[in-house]
């Protein structure tokens, strides 16, 4: 087990894809992986980050689709996936993130309504 709680990479032009073992950082808290050049899918294994508070991967050049599995993220306060190229719909699930605060998925190519389950969050601020 990896006890990291804080990993942040950001602004320094990695253009890289975010490696699977991420996932085994079972500690971790705040993921700040935002303005690089980070490229590929967001990986499954992201779900596994269940005491994840921040995720931000803004800024970058993500593709597909924004992954169900990241509802497991329960603590999730601020999620942050705006100006990548993720495409497809919003997932329902993630009105399962009843913690959420802010939620920042403008910029991409998402298609679709705004899923109602949202709704479901304390408190949102999706610009979808």
């Amino acid at each position: 087990m990896i006890s990291v709680q804080t990993l942040a990479i950001y602004d320094t032009e990695i253009s890289s894809s975010i490696p699977p073992e991420i996932g085994l950082c079972s500690e971790l808290r705040n993921l700040y992986l935002h303005m690089n050049k980070l490229k590929g899918p967001i990986p499954h294994e992201l779900g596994k980050l269940q005491k994840l508070t921040s995720l931000l991967l803004w800024g970058n050049s993500l593709t597909g689709t924004i992954l169900p599995e990241l509802s497991n993220c329960s603590m999730l306060v601020v999620f942050d996936l705006s100006a990548n190229e993720l495409s497809g719909q919003i997932p329902r699930e993630l009105g399962k993130l009843t913690v959420l605060e802010e939620l920042h998925l403008s910029e991409n190519l998402l298609t679709g309504p705004i899923p109602p389950e949202l709704s479901n969050c304390t408190s949102h601020s999706d610009s979808a």
